[in-house]
């Protein structure tokens, strides 16, 4: 019967004293059919180790010898594994960058956590191997790096048969978001910023070759070379801008792969190989192709031929070129200008420019909106301001108010014995001062006071009845157009919301 455990081991600490400690990987522990006690290591997953063991025990059932496939795997060195893996990757047409890179990442993990087998990578050591990494300063970006890396390698052992199946250490081992606090936060170029670096940046080799020989001068030979060489670097940040393609991208573009048509006016096209490995095709405006054009011929470029000799340097080169047109590698902001900031500057040219974003993210060839808009387009210079012009206006309420006529009199309102209209129009003021034209009706003329006329039969004033037992003369009363004149009914003041038509007297 094949048991599962975790043996204990002492070992001595650093001040001389001895502790003891529980091993980190499960073990099997069975006897064989000749009844020797033997032992197996298993896995850190308990699971994964006792469905070892039953595999164990399913042999020995049978009267067979329990063969573990892992033994061999075990006995190899990490060493020989990379190497395999270094190979596999090779077979897969796997960029050459890439592959260094992530190698070199697996090597830094190995050698970190001393591990000697596969199984000694665990998910809580690459775990804490990766929390170092963020302490001491590393970017998310960097973190997610290595453990991309390590997992890509650790899938390729399950696959591969060098580890089992179940074995997946990096589970529970996920990625930070690298958009929450990069370390390197890059800013667009302005047009005038573009303008200056292509300028200063064909001019800088033959202006510092200059500066340094001022005494023995530049030969004939050597200023075409440097000229040469600040055409070639300034159509490099031209093709970086106008296409959007990474460096490395362009860096594996050769003549072969261009389409420029013979007539002048015309686009072209770009096929090269994206950082996936996958085939990808980019529009070349017209100017940019009679750029590519001319530099292929000044330099009889066959179609075999690489477009650029791209530096390896060329962020370094950048950050002089940039310096020499008298443009800031890093803002007040703490943004860079570096040799991928170019991409960003086409991006937000594109919004800049009114383009509507799927086609700015097809262009890009990003593969979700959001990264277009809002990592690679810098806001800052959007016009805002040309955004809220465009809306469509809508009627002023108080910037330009009606002018207000004069306010009439009642003896205005009146009419005179000059008059020659039958029925004058009577205007009613509002308590506001707003004045409105009321129809001519007996109801909303105002009540004659000491009207000259009132005898007349053409006057338009309402008159006091003899019923009214104040015996007083009606007061005059200004009401809205449409409401009946109320009469003085007590000591409060007529109001026209009233519901009765006589006010209540005071008690």
């Amino acid at each position: 019967m094949a048991s599962v455990f975790r043996p204990t081991y002492t070992k001595r600490t650093d001040d001389g004293k001895t502790v003891k400690r529980t091993s980190r990987c499960y073990w099997i522990e069975y006897r064989d059919p000749d009844g020797v006690l033997k032992r197996v290591r298993g896995f850190v997953d308990r699971r994964a180790t006792q469905k070892k063991a039953a595999e164990i025990e399913k042999a020995l059932s049978r009267g067979e010898a329990p063969v573990d496939p892992q033994a061999a795997q075990d006995a190899r060195s990490m060493a020989e594994h990379l190497v395999d893996y270094d190979k596999y990757l090779t077979s897969q047409d796997a960029g050459a960058r890439w592959r260094r890179e992530s190698i070199a990442r697996i090597n830094k993990v190995v050698d970190e956590l001393e591990a000697v087998r596969l199984v000694d990578l665990d998910g809580a050591r690459v775990a804490a191997f990766l929390a170092t990494k963020v302490e001491q300063g590393s970017s998310a970006r960097t973190r997610n790096a290595y453990r991309t890396s390590v997992g890509a390698f650790m899938n390729w052992c399950r696959a591969d048969g060098r580890l089992p199946k179940e074995h997946d250490a990096l589970a529970l081992v996920g990625t930070l978001n690298e958009q929450r606090d990069p370390k390197r936060k890059r800013r667009a170029l302005t047009t005038d910023e573009l303008h200056r670096l292509v300028d200063a940046t064909r001019r800088r080799p033959l202006d510092a070759a200059t500066k340094e020989r001022c005494n023995a001068g530049v030969s004939t030979k050597e200023r075409e070379k440097l000229i040469r060489r600040g055409d070639e670097r300034a159509i490099i940040y031209m093709t970086l801008y106008y296409t959007g393609v990474r460096i490395g991208e362009l860096s594996g573009i050769r003549v072969g792969d261009l389409v420029l048509p013979t007539e002048e006016g015309k686009a072209g096209l770009a096929t090269f190989f994206s950082k996936a490995q996958k085939p990808q095709t980019v529009p070349l405006r017209p100017d940019l192709v009679a750029e590519l054009k001319a530099w292929i011929k000044a330099n009889d470029l066959t179609l075999t031929d690489k477009l650029f000799s791209i530096p390896g340097q060329l962020v370094k080169i950048l950050r002089k070129d940039l310096k020499h047109a008298g443009i800031a590698y890093r803002d007040a902001m703490g943004r860079t200008a570096d040799v991928h900031s170019l991409r960003h500057t086409m991006a937000t040219a594109l919004s800049v420019a009114g383009v509507l974003p799927r086609t700015a993210q097809k262009l890009l060839r990003h593969s979700r909106i959001d990264l277009t808009m809002n990592t690679y387009t810098d806001a800052g210079q959007l016009d805002s301001a040309a955004g809220v012009a465009a809306l469509p206006a809508l009627p002023s309420i108080l910037a330009t108010p009606a002018p207000t006529p004069p306010i009439a009199s009642p003896q205005a309102a009146a009419p005179t014995p000059s008059s020659t209209t039958s029925e004058p129009s009577v205007a009613a003021i509002a308590p506001d001062g707003f004045v409105a034209n009321a129809p001519e009706s007996a109801a909303c003329r105002p009540a004659c006071r000491s009207c000259a006329h009132s005898d007349r039969p053409d006057c338009t004033c309402v008159h006091s009845t003899p019923s009214d037992i104040s015996g007083k003369e009606e007061a005059q009363a200004f009401v809205w157009p449409g409401l009946p004149v109320l009469g003085d009914t007590g000591l409060e003041p007529v109001t026209s919301c009233v519901s009765s038509r006589r006010s209540s007297q005071l008690s």
